[in-house]
């Protein structure tokens, strides 16, 4: 009697355990979902700021000359 009863005892603790261990794997998951979802988010912004940086420089460039083209139009109306 004394034996099943330590037998149920043990048998309990290692199926509780065993409950513990799964849910630490299962928030592992997640954990390693969203760290995948946010790794790729990274990267998607990485490559979306990259683009975005040569276009600034263009749009700068541009507004610079245009600048520049009415600076000139308005010299040659006032040199007339």
């Amino acid at each position: 009697m004394i034996r099943t009863a330590l037998g149920c005892i043990l048998s309990s603790g290692v199926l509780v355990l065993a409950w513990q261990v799964a849910l630490v794997q299962v928030e592992n998951y997640r954990i390693a979902a969203e760290l995948d979802r946010l790794a790729v988010a990274t990267e998607w912004n990485e490559r979306r700021s990259s683009g975005i940086e040569p276009e600034l420089m263009r749009f700068e460039f541009d507004l610079e000359a245009e600048h520049t083209r009415r600076r000139g139009s308005d010299v040659l109306r006032l040199s007339r």
